[in-house]
């Protein structure tokens, strides 16, 4: 399997959409098409993109490692964070969970419930990366988000959409009701099920955006120390999860696949379907300032986008796509 980077231009298209569903926010939506550009990645099970200067981190575990290091300027690739059981290896990892100040790397290990820190530069430059910090959190947390004061995540809450940590992992408290018809679901497990989401804090660390997986759930906050306060809040339609004897997840419809946060805005990837309904359908990147106001849609003729992230100017869309051989796909933004 490879990666193909593709070269996008921008068009113009109209298309029909729910007044019910968050595409109705937006008076247009653009159409981007591409062309293949290099160089060649192997894909195993790749699952998540950052891109740092000219180097992608592509999260992808096969063959003992947990990530592949790419250098797009010079073509040079490398496996790197090993996965067993060593002092500076790392058992299962379901994400990165964040770049912080541009220096560290945060990854949950999900197997011990705790952050991994590694320093950035040793991670794209060293031979063997070396853990310089692990923080394990005294309550179950999921994609665990690093501010100046604290860590905000998703878990088993029972009373709250997220859950606030000191920075010793210790538990604060629960924040914001969830929404809908929440209270069919009869645990928290459940629940978190139904209303599972991706967080992401802007690098300034002041600001965090959460966006629905089975819910097209999209809340806008700002930080205050260990705190937050919802700026904007979208929800047009509740899970459709039901658990039932022979649940099948391929009819369970997904909304918002992945999250890139800048300083300025945010940007997802929306699907709004289910992989039953996937035959011919687009997605979309959908733009918005950390306001909550919808600034840009963009609509790709791909339906198995996966991760997204862009360049320091945010001028090149990069999206990686599990499709056949599995791409890193390069868009071009002409309207920032």
């Amino acid at each position: 399997m490879r990666t193909i980077l593709l070269y996008c231009i921008l068009l113009f298209t109209s298309c029909t959409v729910n007044k019910g569903s968050i595409l109705a926010l937006f008076d247009r939506i653009e159409e981007l098409n591409g062309d293949t550009l290099s160089p060649e990645v192997f894909l195993g099970n790749a699952y998540q993109i950052i891109k740092v200067d000219s180097f992608f981190l592509i999260v992808d575990p096969y063959e003992g490692f947990l990530m592949t290091v790419a250098n797009i300027s010079t073509g040079e690739i490398k496996r790197t964070l090993r996965i067993g059981q060593g002092p500076n290896d790392l058992l299962q990892s379901i994400e990165i969970s964040q770049l912080l100040n541009d220096s560290i790397l945060n990854i949950l290990e999900t197997s011990t419930n705790s952050i991994v820190k590694f320093n950035i530069n040793d991670v794209i430059f060293g031979q063997s990366p070396t853990i310089i910090e692990k923080i394990t959190f005294d309550y179950e947390a999921g994609r665990l988000q690093e501010s100046e004061d604290c860590f905000f995540a998703l878990g088993y809450f029972e009373n709250g959409l997220i859950g606030s940590y000191n920075k010793n992992g210790q538990k604060l408290k629960e924040h914001f009701e969830y929404p809908g018809k929440a209270a069919m679901y009869e645990n928290p497990q459940q629940r978190s099920y139904a209303y599972q989401s991706n967080i992401k804090i802007s690098p300034d660390g002041r600001k965090m955006v959460q966006a629905g997986v089975h819910t097209d759930l999209l809340c806008f906050y700002r930080i205050d120390k260990s705190d937050i306060t919802e700026v904007k809040r979208y929800f047009f339609n509740d899970p459709n999860v039901i658990f039932q004897l022979g649940l099948d997840l391929s009819d369970i419809k997904e909304y918002f696949i992945s999250i890139h946060a800048s300083n300025d805005k945010i940007y997802t990837i929306y699907k709004g379907f289910s992989d039953n309904e996937r035959k011919n359908q687009p997605m979309y990147v959908l733009c918005f300032d950390w306001d909550g106001q919808p600034l840009k849609a963009y609509k790709i003729n791909n339906n198995y986008l996966y991760s997204i992230c862009t360049n320091e100017a945010e001028t090149e869309l990069y999206l990686l796509s599990t499709e056949d051989n599995g791409a890193i796909i390069k868009y071009i933004v002409l309207h920032k």
